[in-house]
């Protein structure tokens, strides 16, 4: 399973024809339960960069209870199939880390881990995100050997691979999604997991976008305290311990590609609506003439920005 059909193309190349392409930045769960009807193994043959890691991640979660395996095929940093492709060497080099695909998990956390650095902040960073990812997973032979692995690259020593042990034991319901992931499915939260996925790409235009953001009004008390992180320029990486799930939920599905400043303004606004929306709602039921006059000013102020009308 590769990203575009230049990657099937090169992979066709080199003689392994049952390859598809996803044509997107990850496997989507309908096209996971599709191709489990035919194959029994999915091996994810994305590109060696961010993006292509970001996607492999999300394919990850996109796959909970499928009929299918998923493996990783770890290419040179940088590379993608097509380009491999081109040279005699690189067909090779392409066969071969096909051949030697490795579960997806062991993909991720080799990945994660080999990109943390020696600092360490930026190992600890790794830590809680390879952490928050095993917590999803159920147990296994192959998540007890992502342990060890990321105790070894992350140098954790006995103690501190223990603790990893500890803290990525699958939660109940493991593989479902958490209640933070969950509750995206009410639009509202939905457009404040998008806003949250547009910020964390762009934290500069949305701390400078919500510097006057009313908090207080936003329900869901997770969402409430990481749009403040947000506002204070802080990506889902340095958001608050208590934040782990919904920062690794954002990362998972963030976006991978340039974001427009007037996107995140956009999200902005939109979930202002929304806030406005509840606090219309409560001035009429206390019939607070004053403050419902101020909210409909201000509602009507973001929908004729959202038109961009004067």
């Amino acid at each position: 399973m590769a990203e575009g059909y230049t990657d099937v193309m090169g992979l066709a190349a080199c003689g392994i024809q049952n390859a598809v392409a996803c044509m997107g930045t990850a496997l989507t769960s309908e096209q996971i339960r599709l191709a489990a009807r035919y194959v029994s193994e999915l091996r994810l043959c994305f590109d060696a960069d961010a993006a292509g890691e970001g996607a492999a991640w999300r394919s990850l979660e996109a796959a909970a209870k499928a009929p299918v395996r998923l493996s990783g095929v770890r290419l040179p940093p940088g590379s993608d199939p097509g380009d491999l492709a081109q040279t005699p060497e690189g067909r090779e080099v392409l066969i071969g880390a096909v051949n030697d695909a490795v579960p997806l998990v062991t993909y991720l956390v080799r990945s994660r881990a080999e990109r943390a650095g020696q600092s360490a902040v930026d190992r600890q960073t790794a830590y809680d995100e390879i952490s928050g990812l095993l917590k999803t997973l159920p147990e296994s032979i192959e998540k007890d050997e992502a342990i060890r692995l990321a105790g070894s690259l992350l140098h954790l020593g006995a103690h501190g691979e223990e603790r990893l042990r500890g803290e990525s034991r699958a939660q109940p319901g493991a593989g479902e999604p958490s209640a933070t992931v969950s509750s995206a499915r009410d639009p509202r939260s939905q457009r404040v997991l998008h806003l949250l996925e547009l910020g964390a790409v762009r934290p500069d235009v949305a701390a400078s976008e919500m510097a006057d953001f009313p908090f207080k009004d936003v329900p869901e008390p997770a969402h409430r305290a990481a749009l403040k992180q947000l506002a204070e320029g802080r990506r889902p990486d340095q958001w608050d311990e208590e934040l782990s799930d919904l920062a690794l939920a954002v990362k998972a599905a963030g976006a991978t590609r340039e974001v427009d400043p007037a996107e995140v303004r956009e999200a902005v606004d939109r979930v202002l609506l929304d806030v406005i929306a509840s606090r219309i709602q409560s001035c009429r039921e206390s019939a607070d003439e004053q403050g419902l006059l101020e909210a409909l000013a201000v509602d009507r102020a973001l929908r004729a920005r959202l038109r961009k009308e004067p």
